[in-house]
């Protein structure tokens, strides 16, 4: 249901208040009556004058009563049967719900809408099993406009949406659609299909939602700034998130958010909440917990939406290792679930999760193997797949590894026929896991390909990229709103400067009349020293206006510096973030055009075992380890090198002017420093490793190619260093030219290396 009719009575409000404040026609007019009954009156013109006058009052009583506001007088129409059955609801439902049944059953006026409003409140209560019986045949009643019937259909889904088993099948939901849709306008089209695709995401068929709502988004494509187009790309940011597709989700959400502001509608609660549910695929767990409590402050007390938040708080809670944090969000979200009626099976299972973390995988397991049940009843193939998964971690923990293969294998299965690439990528890693401690190396491998294949597809170099560049414009564009209302705060104070200087040129008319009507030196006299009264305070609020406007000026300067800053810095280390190195990628990429293009060589280093200094010391002490490695990458630093801090644990070193030939220097040289200089954490010495890749920019020289293809050969290199057991280096040098470089931004570094173009470079011993 979209929020609608608060605009017309916005707009007379707005007529009212410009009236008393004399910025219509007839409101200057009765401040001109004002002013000149004041002055006729202080000259002691004769009493004939006053006549005068008065019948000039008179007149403008008479058009203040004609053109004034009808909105005033209106009466305000009388609520009828159904509004005084729905105001009961709270008081005695039963009473209110039989109230609403007679109505909706005889033929009337408010037939209609006592149909949709009574099925909304069964939607809502206990009774919802009778919405679905009730509500199919009532579709085809002639007593619903084109609006109840859509209404309708939304508590029929939504009700459906809730029945495990689904009693009716996608394709008769689908037909049921387009039969309605065939009949309706555009608007109510849009409408069918987005309550279809709601249906879709809750029943867990992402890539149908996905069609749906491009098919919604399409038709609503000519009313491109409207709520309901913000709902739309919200939920398909949902089911683009679902199937992994984690930059085009993030994309879509974050237009939802924008059209929003545009529209000066609140914070959608349920946007914010997908946010944090995106974020946790990301696995950006500090924006992820930032989104989530937002959406729970945002939801009404008590509500699904703080449901839905308190899930995302414990997993962020987790990712950050804070496992008694979530414990306690896992279950409020429990209880908060039995609440409101709903089968809690995630809720279940996140808590289960909680106590085989605090190393209780006994009373985990037994927990898991109700999930299970539950959700094999309820036909949710998700959840039936990753309790699985979970009982086979509670296996590992309790030492039988074989019997936890056959569980991974059973998850797997679920994933063949309803696949959630960020779950089954997690699959896949415990698996790696498990095979490589039972000794089955080939198979361990086989997983390996599989999930390094599925990180590709999902979040690879470029697209960490891309979404950081999508976080840092959403954020510019959050600060170009507050900009914005500086300058229209800006113009206001301007306005008024106008207002004023109008006003003294009133006054001036004014003071001229007075000179003429007044008879006598003293009248002159008198007008003269009054006159100069009021250009002395018109003078002084003029003064008074350009100081402030020219302070404002200089805040939005400040303003404007800070943001600049902001945008490329990161505030944890001081160091250049993403957005800084995208504009160094674009530069190089311009720069390749030219015919001597200029040489650089990005240095990619990840911390090592970094998560487990957070796990042990906490993340203050990670904080501390990052601005460490920050300050030993400054000291060694080249002039004229910039630093980047990529993102979590990784940094990019940029060395313009380097050659390949440099690199294994470059980082024997960081090793050392590293090396040299541990770090102290609560009174014990921790030394710092990193594993480290190198590549070219432009990868061949004096050949046009991506710039970002040198990044992605780096990453990949420090990958390989990872692989081969951290604390070591792996670069990357062109080998031989490749007759169309310009279209290898997509190819793999497998593929660059195998056919020659490049080849791969690794520290001695």
């Amino acid at each position: 249901m979209w929020q609608k009719g608060w605009t017309e009575g916005a707009a007379q409000s707005g007529v009212r208040q410009r009236f008393r404040e004399g910025t219509t026609p007839f409101g200057e007019a009765g401040r001109a009556r004002r002013a000149v009954w004041f002055c006729w009156f202080r000259s002691g013109v004769h009493q004939a004058c006053r006549w005068v006058l008065t019948s000039v009052l008179l007149l403008g009583v008479a058009v203040d009563v004609v053109f004034a506001d009808p909105a005033d007088a209106s009466a305000v129409a009388p609520p009828d049967a159904v509004d005084l059955a729905l105001a009961g609801l709270a008081e005695d439902r039963a009473a209110a719900l039989t109230k609403l049944e007679g109505l909706a059953n005889a033929a009337g006026p408010v037939q209609g809408k006592a149909i949709a409003k009574w099925l909304d409140a069964l939607t809502d209560g206990p009774e919802r099993e009778r919405v679905p019986e009730l509500a199919k045949p009532l579709l085809d009643s002639p007593a619903l406009s084109s609006g109840q019937r859509v209404e309708v259909f939304a508590s029929y889904l939504e009700v459906l949406a809730q029945i495990k088993p689904s009693p009716v099948s996608e394709d008769a939901i689908i037909g049921l659609t387009e039969r309605l849709v065939a009949s309706s306008t555009t608007d109510e089209q849009v409408s069918y299909w987005a309550n279809l695709a709601a249906w879709q995401l809750r029943t867990q068929h992402f890539a149908n939602a996905e069609r749906t709502l491009n098919a919604a988004i399409k038709l609503d494509a000519p009313r491109s700034s409207s709520q309901q187009r913000a709902g739309l790309l919200r939920n398909l940011g949902v089911a683009l998130a679902q199937q992994g597709k984690l930059e085009q989700a993030l994309q879509a959400m974050l237009q939802a958010d924008a059209l929003m502001r545009e529209l000066g509608l609140p914070v959608d609660a349920a946007l914010v909440a997908n946010l944090a549910g995106l974020y946790v695929y990301l696995e950006d767990w500090p924006h992820a917990r930032e989104y989530a409590q937002r959406a729970y402050d945002l939801a009404p007390d008590g509500s699904a939406g703080q449901l839905t938040a308190l899930n995302m708080l414990g997993n962020a809670a987790f990712g950050l290792a804070e496992v008694q944090t979530a414990r306690d969000h896992f279950e409020r979200g429990l209880a908060l679930a039995i609440q409101l009626g709903r089968p809690a099976i995630s809720e279940r299972n996140n808590l289960a999760l909680t106590l085989l973390n605090l190393g209780q995988p006994r009373e985990a397991l037994t927990r898991f193997q109700e999930v299970i049940r539950l959700a094999d009843a309820s036909e949710d193939g998700v959840v039936s797949a990753v309790a699985r998964k979970n009982v086979a971690e509670c296996w590992i923990a309790l030492g039988d590894r074989a019997k936890a293969d056959q569980w991974m294998h059973e998850a797997l299965q679920f994933y063949a026929k309803q696949d959630v690439p960020p779950k089954r990528k997690e699959l896949l890693q415990l698996m790696v896991e498990n095979l490589e401690a039972m000794g089955r190396h080939a198979e361990a491998l086989q997983r390996l390909r599989e999930y390094h294949a599925l990180d590709q597809e999902m979040i690879n170099s470029e697209a960490k990229a891309r979404i950081a560049s999508l976080e840092n414009d959403y954020t510019l564009k959050s600060k170009d709103v507050e900009i914005a209302l500086q300058q229209a705060e800006l113009q206001a104070q301007q306005a008024d400067l106008e207002r004023l200087r109008g006003q003294e040129q009133n006054e001036a008319l004014q003071r001229k009349i007075l000179l003429v009507a007044l008879l006598g030196l003293a009248g002159i006299v008198f007008a003269l020293w009054h006159s100069l009264r009021l250009k002395a305070r018109a003078n002084r609020e003029l003064m008074a206006k350009n100081c402030e406007i020219e302070a404002q000026r200089i805040r939005l300067q400040e303003l404007n510096v800070t943001i600049q800053k902001q945008s490329e810095e990161d505030a944890l280390t001081g160091l250049h973030n993403r957005r800084y190195l995208q504009s160094l990628l674009d530069r190089a990429t311009q720069a390749e055009s030219d015919p001597a293009p200029a040489s650089a060589l990005v240095i990619i280093a990840d911390l090592d075992h970094f998560k487990r200094i957070n796990d042990t010391w906490g993340h203050d002490a990670g904080d501390q380890v990052l601005r460490h490695v920050a300050e030993t990458f400054r000291s060694v630093a080249r002039a004229g090198d910039s630093l980047v801090r990529w993102g979590g644990e990784e940094f990019v070193w940029w060395c313009p002017g380097a050659s390949v030939s440099e690199g294994p220097a470059l980082c024997a040289r960081l090793q050392a420093a590293l090396a040299s200089a541990p770090i102290v954490l609560q009174g014990e010495a921790q030394q710092i490793t990193a594993s480290i890749g190198f590549a070219p920019v432009p990868v061949w020289p004096g050949i046009s190619a991506d710039s970002a293809l040198g990044l992605k050969l780096a990453d990949h290199a420090a990958y390989l260093a990872k692989r081969a057991g951290r604390n070591c280096w792996f670069g990357y040098a062109a080998r031989r030219t490749p007759d169309n470089p310009g279209s290898l931004g997509q190819t793999s570094v497998d593929v660059l290396e195998q056919t020659g173009w490049v080849e791969c470079i690794a520290a001695p011993g």
